[in-house]
C-alpha cells in the first residue's frame, strides 16, 4: 500500500530517528561547514548500519542522509557540483537497508531536504539567489530516485521555507513540511526557532507563522503532512495543538533531545528511551499520524516506541 493510503486508513506510522547525531555517537567526525555530509564517502558502511538498525527496530519510514546535501550547503566546501550524485548515493544506501530487512512489511523512503547551511557565518544563507535553484535541484533528484515522501526540515524563515515548499510541490511526491520551534524566552508561547541559526531577525509566534508558511498550499492538502520537528520534547505537544488548529490534514512529530555546540551534539542531556516513548504516545493522542525522532533520538528510542505501540 502506498504511504498516503496508509495514512488515510488511520494507521500511525513510525519514522526513524536521527542520522547525523547517530553518526557522531558512533565515532564519525562532524565538520563545521558541512556537518555529517561527507560521511557518505568516508564511512558509507556506518550510514548503512544506522539504516539497518532503524529497519530492525520497526520503523516504517526511513529518512535519507540528505539533510546536509543541498547544493547550497555543499557549495560552502567546494562540493556543490557533487550534490546530485551524493543525493542518489544516500537514497541507494537507504533503499539497500530496507531491502536487506525485507520481511513482507511495507516501508517507505523520505528524502530529507533542509535549509541547513552551517559554517562560521550562517547569515550567508539569507537572500542567496542560488538557494531556490538548490531546492529545485535536490527535490528533483530525490523524486527521480524514487523517494516516497519529501521531508522539508528545519523550516522557520518564511521566505526561504516557501522556496523549499514551492519546489517540492512542483513534484508529484507527497510533502512533509517540518517546522522547528521552541518556547519563547519567557515561556509564554510557542515560537519559531531559527533566529539562533542566522535565519530570522527574531522568533515569530507559531500561531502567526503557520498561516504565512501554509498560504496557498490547500490545493495540495491531500499530499501534505505538517510536522513539528527538531523541537524539545516539552514544546512538541503544545506545538502540535497549534498545528492542528491551522492544518486539517495529516500531522507528524519528530523532536530532538540534547543540544548542539556546533558542530557537535551534546548527548549528556538526551532523554531516556522510556521518556521519549511516553511523550510520543501523547503526541499520537494529539493527532500525530507519523511519529519519529530528530537529533539525539536513536534506535533505542525508536525501539521503545515500537514496543509500546505493540500494546496500545
Amino acid at each position: 500500500m502506498d504511504l498516503l493510503s496508509e495514512l488515510a486508513a488511520g494507521r500511525v506510522l513510525v519514522l526513524d530517528g536521527a542520522m547525523g547525531t547517530e553518526l557522531e555517537r558512533r565515532g564519525a567526525a562532524m565538520d563545521l561547514d558541512s556537518w555529517s555530509a561527507l560521511t557518505l564517502e568516508s564511512a558509507p558502511e556506518l550510514v548503512s548500519a544506522i539504516h539497518d538498525d532503524y529497519v530492525d527496530v520497526g520503523a516504517d519510514i526511513h529518512l535519507t542522509h540528505t539533510f546536509p546535501l543541498g547544493r547550497h550547503t555543499l557549495d560552502v566546501i567546494g562540493r556543490g557540483g557533487d550534490a546530485p550524485e551524493l543525493n542518489r548515493l544516500a537514497v541507494r544506501l537507504c533503499r539497500d537497508a530496507m531491502d536487506r530487512g525485507d520481511d513482507g512489511r511495507d516501508r517507505w523512503i523520505a528524502g530529507s531536504v533542509s535549509n541547513f547551511r552551517s559554517g562560521g557565518d550562517r547569515s550567508r544563507f539569507v537572500g542567496d539567489p542560488g538557494v531556490r535553484a538548490s531546492f529545485v535541484e535536490q527535490v528533483g533528484v530525490l523524486a527521480e530516485a524514487g523517494v516516497d515522501l519529501l521531508a522539508l526540515e528545519m523550516l522557520s524563515d518564511i521566505d526561504v521555507s516557501r522556496m523549499a515548499i514551492d519546489a517540492a510541490l512542483e513534484t508529484d511526491v507527497p510533502v512533509m513540511i517540518g517546522v522547528t520551534c521552541a518556547w519563547s524566552s519567557d515561556g509564554s508561547e510557542v515560537v519559531t526557532r531559527g533566529h539562533d541559526m542566522g535565519l530570522l531577525p527574531a522568533p515569530m509566534a507559531l500561531n502567526d507563522a503557520l498561516p504565512e508558511l501554509l498560504a496557498g498550499v490547500d490545493a495540495h492538502a491531500e499530499r501534505i503532512v505538517l510536522a513539528i520537528m527538531h523541537c524539545d520534547l516539552d514544546v512538541t505537544g503544545p506545538a502540535l495543538d497549534i498545528a492542528a488548529a491551522h492544518w486539517p490534514g495529516y500531522l507528524a512529530a519528530y523532536p530532538n533531545s540534547g543540544d548542539i555546540i556546533p558542530p557537535n551534539w551534546q548527548f549528556d542531556t538526551v532523554c531516556q528511551p522510556s521518556a521519549y516513548a511516553d511523550a510520543a504516545l501523547d503526541w499520537i493522542d494529539r493527532g500525530a499520524a507519523i511519529i519519529g525522532g530528530c537529533c539525539g533520538i536513536g534506535p533505542a528510542h525508536l525501539a521503545a516506541l515500537t514496543e509500546r505501540l505493540r500494546f496500545t
